[in-house]
């Protein structure tokens, strides 16, 4: 890609339909696996056609990636950057920014984060793997998991449970987590020094001292 002219920033690549392929989504199914772009057609057979990019950016370089109907994935993200997708998941990995994730009828997937998530996905989960950083993260339909992580938690989830396994918690530093119809799992250090709160309007609260060096309160 040429050095931008001017103000204009933006790259465009515009994909024309090849005659008698399908444009509605309804009609078939794809997922990625790694680097496997796997199509299924839906109830008969279809034409199909995809697009895959892949573009590498200089280092330092923040991005706005939207994606219409796909996936969507990143790796080694250094700059303040925002990635969307609908109908398809956002996958990240090695990230040292503040990034911010959407999807629509998808997954995300952060891993390897040095930074700050915002993060919201509708009708799909979220995991968050190895995160330094503070993550801000809600779900509709769909499970929120977070292993391995270091840094404050904002979280809510409704129609989907939630396990946060937490490594370090700095002083300032708090984790809240919001459940509506599903289950909340939250495993702690065993030599963390901090207040707990939690309450259910309907269940129940089970809490383990010994898994603990002290305990105060209840």
């Amino acid at each position: 890609v040429d050095e931008p002219d001017g103000a204009d920033n933006n790259l465009r690549i515009i994909a024309p339909t090849p005659p008698g392929v399908t444009d509605s989504a309804g009609d078939f199914q794809f997922d990625l696996e790694d680097d496997e772009l796997i199509v299924t057609g839906i109830l008969s057979a279809r034409r199909v056609a995809l697009v895959r990019l892949k573009i590498t950016i200089p280092p330092v370089h923040a991005v706005l990636v939207t994606q219409g109907n796909g996936p969507v994935r990143g790796d080694g993200i250094d700059a303040d950057s925002s990635l969307s997708a609908n109908n398809g998941e956002v996958r990240v990995f090695n990230a040292k920014a503040k990034l911010t994730l959407r999807t629509e009828n998808g997954r995300i997937e952060d891993r390897s984060h040095t930074g700050m998530l915002d993060a919201v996905a509708n009708n799909g989960p979220i995991e968050v793997v190895g995160m330094m950083g503070s993550a801000l993260l809600r779900t509709i339909n769909g499970r929120i998991q977070l292993d391995d992580h270091r840094g404050s938690i904002d979280a809510a989830t409704q129609n989907g449970g939630m396990e946060i396994e937490l490594d370090a918690l700095a002083v300032g530093e708090s984790v809240l987590g919001r459940s509506i119809n599903g289950r909340i799992d939250l495993n702690l250090p065993r030599d963390i020094d901090a207040q707990l709160r939690a309450a259910a309007d309907n269940g129940s609260v089970s809490f383990d001292a010994s898994d603990f060096d002290a305990v105060n309160g209840s």
